[in-house]
């Protein structure tokens, strides 16, 4: 038996605050969602796979808009077309913590396309290979105590193990057999500080729920770092398609193409996820901390094309008027590069003069030498207007 298939996962396609509003309203970070979600489905198809996996969080958000379903039916149209099944297991992104609202997928299982099959609740489902092989693809989707009527995440971590056992059990005997699944495995990791998920507020499952079972290959989706978790049997997270915030800048992001041929192998695919660059610009000692920002930027032009920029800047009390973050917001946006936050500076060090506090001064005076020395109070008459009040007030009650 012969057959290959690819396992894409954690897509979030939906809009993001680093991104700008390009023509006609659509979110730019929206379009390289989209963009790397096509580069996953085209390779499935140019490699002619017999299925394609996505265990998952398709989307940002539980309600998503008409543009983001349009965008996701688009691919799986183009996998239908070149008669590719695709099996979707819903995430904590595609559920709501309730039975009486419908997941954001639930209009495509509603529709009965063939093809595409929907898991919503554990289940196998045996699907065939373009050589007419059959394949077991058993799944489990995301659980949650609401969803489950349970009181703590260990009884839901319990329940995924023992629904995992028994799904195993009843599978038909001779069949390969594919897990799929969207939840936290103890001791994986998540984030560019390769943190562990053990201390994560949600059923956190054992590997010893993989132990024992002959899997060809378990494809998790939930968490965002490309990983193989365990060897025998191969479980693998694909990773998400794309970085969502700076916890992310430094990962590769991609998705997973499996082949079988008598035995197992997989490789990780790199799409083209638009990059993070994150700036630290310590410039407290400088007579023009603007100039030599900009100049520093303009070396970096060609890196920061297309980029998502993170900076941070410190500087001193003597030198914050030479320096404007909207001059840098500027330079940014004329070189097409997005900007992640805020980039008002970081006052390290102050005018002793003016921040010295001493005992002999009363509150009013301390407040006032605090706004001097503050660049984050914009408005300091409002400011120390509000706090005299208070503290008027908290006398009278003294009194």
């Amino acid at each position: 038996m012969k057959f290959n298939f690819t396992h894409i996962t954690d897509i979030h396609l939906g809009s993001y605050g680093q991104g700008n509003v390009e023509a006609g309203g659509l979110n730019s970070r929206f379009i390289d969602f989209v963009k790397t979600y096509n580069e996953a489905i085209d390779y499935t198809i140019e490699n002619n796979c017999d299925f394609c996996l996505i265990p998952g969080d398709i989307f940002k958000h539980k309600d998503p808009q008409p543009i983001e379903m349009d965008a996701f039916g688009n691919g799986l149209n183009k996998l239908r077309e070149a008669n590719i099944p695709v099996i979707i297991v819903l995430g904590n992104h595609d559920l709501f913590l309730s039975e009486r609202l419908k997941n954001s997928i639930a209009v495509l299982k509603t529709m009965n396309l063939s093809g595409i099959y929907i898991s919503e609740q554990p289940e196998n489902i045996y699907i065939k290979t373009k050589a007419g092989d059959k394949i077991c693809i058993q799944t489990m989707p995301y659980q949650s105590k609401a969803l489950l009527g349970m009181d703590t995440h260990e009884e839901v971590a319990l329940y995924i193990k023992d629904t995992m056992d028994e799904f195993y059990k009843i599978k038909e005997k001779g069949v390969p057999c594919i897990f799929a699944g969207h939840f936290s495995i103890k001791d994986s990791v998540t984030g560019a500080e390769q943190q562990t998920i053990n201390k994560f507020n949600e059923p956190i499952v054992g590997k010893d729920a993989f132990m024992g079972k002959k899997y060809v290959y378990a494809a998790m989706g939930h968490l965002h770092r490309f990983q193989e978790v365990m060897k025998d049997p191969i479980v693998v997270y694909g990773g998400s398609l794309n970085r969502t915030d700076f916890n992310e800048w430094k990962e590769d992001k991609g998705f997973v193409h499996g082949t079988f041929d008598g035995t197992f192998s997989y490789k990780f695919v790199k799409v083209n996820a638009k990059k993070f660059i994150d700036l630290e610009y310590n410039v407290e000692d400088s007579e023009n901390p603007e100039e030599d920002i900009l100049a520093d930027l303009e070396s970096r032009k060609e890196e920061l094309n297309d980029a998502i920029v993170r900076i941070s800047v410190n500087l001193s009390e003597k030198n914050r008027t030479s320096y404007s973050a909207a001059n840098i917001s500027e330079y940014l946006s004329d070189h097409n590069a997005g900007i992640h936050g805020g980039i008002s500076p970081h006052i390290v060090k102050m005018d002793v003069e003016k921040s010295e506090y001493n005992e002999n001064m009363d509150s009013i005076d301390v407040l006032k030498r605090y706004c001097e020395s503050n660049p984050n109070i914009i408005n300091k008459q409002k400011f120390l207007k509000f706090a005299e009040d208070i503290i008027k007030e908290t006398n009278l009650t003294a009194k």
